[in-house]
């Protein structure tokens, strides 16, 4: 018994480019022959199936899934999804379907909507035309984006909704046309996505070639994989396609400024990052006929612009620094001169005056005892006698010091213990003979210019420590000194003092108050006996301080006067060593100034003694045993007029 024809109506929409689900346009009327579509007998439907098309061959079955249909294609972009059948040969007797053998599909040839190759990947035209050449779609190349497959068409209205008709130029110069999307870019349908369709593309332009893949996506349009090439950046990644990173990136010119000095670098691509390299920035303008800080000007500022400069030594004057073709100039000032005259000028401003004035160099003066005869020398404006050994205090020491021809008189008549003219150095030298030599403790500077030759200068940390003096003086003695007094320290100083260096114990001291006023202390047994001046020494002038003690009294002495006595009773003098510049004990009174001629007697002196009558001490007088009052030392070596064995003031009268 033959089974009655089913006849059921699918709303069939063809199965468009667009990934949105848009409906297409229905296309133009099928002018081919017609096909029976009446069900054959012997296909048996499935119970339960519904058939959803009666035009056309073979049935169209519902699916939910690829797994419900034998074709293994389940095509859900339709209005009613259906399974995708096996083409009766290589045709399909349905309208609007054709036969399609897919590429890389392991399936039979599907019947399928003749739009379904519609804007999928295609290597060649096969991959878009049907077995049967019934529809002929083109595989067409959208530029960058790759190959796609268009579809015949004669106008727009025949494509999809998107799409447009442009005309095709075939090998033999035929023109035929071919559904394009008009945005130049295909969306991929779920046939493409099933099958995994994928062509080759590239970018092709000034710059390179950069090959890629286009496949169909889950979504959006089919794009290549690759970017266009584009200008090789600093960026760690091949811009041109070319195989090579970052290579070529960078060269171009960097920075701010190529004025003057300043330079521009050039960029250099490290690790992905570009670097400006070779810069040369502005620096401080300098007075060397460049634009150092780049702003167009040369040497228009600098620091030095205006600093006075020369010298004001001398007769010369300062000047202002000026910038002359990149050298310093002194403006406006007076320059040294080249000679120096005997003029008490400094002429050539180097802080001397009257030095290698031209003329003289005569010699002059006497090489008597230790006496050496200079030359003829500028003085202050005079021609006088420079560069001589003159005569020295006399002390003990077997010499001529004063080039009287006579050694040793008459300061060692007196037979010191000690004496420190400080002539002799490092440390307190005795020029007495006895060895009693102090060593320096802190700060004491010698071969200072002292009263008489050289002195010792002591700081106010220092002093000069002996050992127990020999011979000792523990009975009468005597104490002298040229002092001068280099700051008024307003607490007690101790020139000269017997006293122990580690601890309390002392005899006597030569010292000065807090108000700079001498003054001598002699230890008793009961405390100490004490006398002082009236009136405070100068600082910075030389004075000449004594005392004696004659077992009983002391009295203290200024530039040859007594000033003042005192009776001591029960004193306690015992040999402890010699210190100067400061007192015994751990924490000293230092003496800040200068100190020279310090003699110590084992007796008593009358410091005012003066024998020769002239109303100056023997030992104040330039003329010691010569009556003398006028007291002229014209040549100023020491020994007055009246007794100057070499006179050189009177050398030059002569």
């Amino acid at each position: 018994m033959r089974r009655p024809t089913i006849v059921l109506v699918l709303l069939l929409l063809s199965l468009g480019a667009c990934s949105n689900g848009t409906q297409t346009e229905a296309p133009p009327p099928d002018t081919r022959t017609a096909v029976d579509n009446r069900l054959p007998e012997e296909v048996a439907v499935p119970d339960g199936a519904e058939i959803v098309e009666e035009q056309g061959w073979p049935p169209l079955l519902p699916c939910s899934s690829d797994e419900d249909c034998d074709s293994g294609m389940c095509l859900k972009s339709l209005a009613n999804s259906v399974c995708a059948v096996e083409c009766d040969g290589n045709s399909c007797s349905r309208n609007g379907w054709a036969c399609f053998a897919l590429r890389n599909w392991e399936g039979p040839a599907l019947c399928l909507p003749e739009t379904s190759m519609l804007c999928l990947p295609c290597e060649n035209h096969n991959d878009c035309s049907a077995l049967d050449v019934s529809f002929s779609g083109l595989c067409l190349d959208l530029e960058d984006t790759g190959k796609f497959c268009g579809a015949p068409c004669v106008n727009s209205a025949q494509c999809p909704k998107g799409y447009t008709c442009p005309a095709v130029v075939l090998e033999d110069g035929s023109l035929v046309g071919q559904c394009q999307p008009k945005i130049g870019q295909c969306v991929c349908n779920e046939i493409g996505r099933k099958v995994g369709w994928s062509v080759p593309c590239s970018h092709d332009n000034i710059y390179g070639s950069c090959a890629g893949v286009t496949e169909c996506p889950d979504s959006g349009p089919a794009v290549c994989s690759v970017d266009p090439p584009t200008a090789e950046m600093c960026n760690l990644a091949d811009d041109d396609c070319d195989g090579d990173i970052d290579e070529g990136a960078g060269g171009q010119p960097c920075g701010d400024n190529n004025v003057g000095e300043c330079q521009f670098g050039k960029t250099q691509c490290f690790d992905g990052a570009e670097a400006c390299i070779g810069e040369v920035f502005p620096a401080p303008e300098k007075c060397d006929g460049l634009d150092n800080n780049c702003d167009g000007q040369v040497d228009e500022e600098y620091p030095e612009q205006g600093e006075p400069c020369g010298t004001d030594e001398g007769e010369c004057e300062i000047g202002g620094t000026i910038c002359y073709y990149g050298e310093f100039v002194c403006q406006g000032g007076i320059e040294p001169e080249d000679v120096e005259e005997c003029d008490a000028k400094d002429n050539d401003c180097d802080g001397v005056t009257d030095e290698e004035a031209e003329g003289g160099g005569d010699p002059c003066g006497t090489d008597e005892g230790e006496c050496e005869k200079g030359t003829i020398q500028c003085f202050t404006g005079e021609w006088k006698c420079g560069d001589f050994v003159g005569p020295a205090p006399e002390v003990c020491d077997d010499k001529d010091n004063d080039c009287d021809g006579v050694v040793d008189l008459p300061l060692c008549t007196f037979d010191p213990v000690a004496y420190y003219s400080f002539e002799k150095g490092p440390g307190a030298v005795d020029c007495s003979g006895n060895g009693n030599d102090g060593a320096v403790q802190g700060g004491v500077i010698v071969d200072q210019p002292g009263k008489l030759g050289l002195g010792a200068k002591f700081t106010g940390t220092g002093r000069f420590v002996t050992g127990p003096l020999s011979p000792g003086i523990s009975g009468g003695f005597a104490v002298a000194a040229w002092v001068k007094p280099t700051a008024a320290l307003a607490v007690p100083q101790t020139l000269v003092s017997l006293a122990s260096p580690d601890n309390d114990d002392w005899a006597w001291s030569l010292a000065l108050t807090s108000n700079m006023v001498p003054a001598m202390k002699v230890k008793t047994k009961n405390g100490q006996a004490a006398l002082g001046d009236s009136a405070a020494l100068q600082v910075g002038k030389w004075t000449h301080l004594a005392a004696t003690f004659d077992g009983s009294m002391v009295k203290l002495y200024r530039q040859g006067e007594l000033v003042t006595l005192l009776q001591v009773f029960e004193p306690d003098v015992t040999d402890l060593p010699l210190i100067m510049g400061a007192s015994g004990g751990q924490a000293p009174a230092y003496f800040a100034g200068f100190l020279d001629d310090v003699t110590i007697l084992s007796a008593p002196l009358d410091f005012a003694a003066d024998p020769d009558g002239d109303g100056i001490p023997d030992f104040l007088d330039v003329c010691p045993g010569v009556s003398d009052p006028e007291q002229v030392d014209c040549d100023a070596d020491g020994f007055g007029d009246e007794c100057d064995p070499v006179n050189s003031c009177e050398e030059e009268e002569q």
